[in-house]
């Protein structure tokens, strides 16, 4: 399985990465390309592709492509379980498309997305593609001195006394 991500609503392969940079708000088109690369038939083959805390689904957009044809496919088709798109000879393929919007917290800066793909007489395969957050807002540490206090107590020895502030997971 290759898992790739555009901001093309359908993307084409020349449209997709592994990476794309957005906004929160932004839809953002997803391509999932599963290929039987070995010798034999592959039984039941299923795709997975459980999206992550942040991406919401657009409802109707997930299309699949087979050399059958094309089949639009329920929204809720790649959770769980996944969805079974059949039996596959030697380089047999199909794709599947949607798109999700970008609905994150402020503080989430990246998110990454699987997909699998597994059949009866072949183990399950993953890929990944991520979405760079380009509004998110980091807490940055915060360190903040807020007293210093330099004393001389011998020759050229000081004795130094500090007083400071550290949040958002400063220490």
């Amino acid at each position: 399985i290759e898992k790739l991500v555009s901001t093309v609503e359908v993307p084409k392969m020349s449209d997709t990465s592994e990476v794309v940079t957005v906004n929160r708000g932004d839809t953002v088109s997803w391509r999932l390309n599963y290929n039987n690369t070995g010798t034999h038939f592959v039984d039941d083959m299923t795709i997975r592709d459980e999206l992550p805390k942040g991406l919401d689904i657009v409802p109707g957009s997930m299309l699949l492509t087979t050399a059958a044809g094309n089949e639009t496919l329920p929204d809720t088709a790649l959770n769980s379980g996944g969805v079974n798109v059949g039996d596959y000879t030697p380089q047999g393929n199909g794709v599947i498309r949607f798109s999700t919007v970008v609905n994150t917290d402020p503080e989430v800066c990246k998110l990454t997305n699987w997909a699998f793909a597994r059949s009866n007489n072949v183990k399950e395969v993953k890929d990944d593609a991520m979405i760079i957050i380009r509004d998110c807002k980091i807490e940055e540490p915060i360190y903040v001195c807020t007293d210093l206090i330099a004393v001389l107590s011998e020759g050229n020895t000081y004795k130094f006394t500090v007083e400071a502030i550290a949040e958002n997971g400063a220490t």
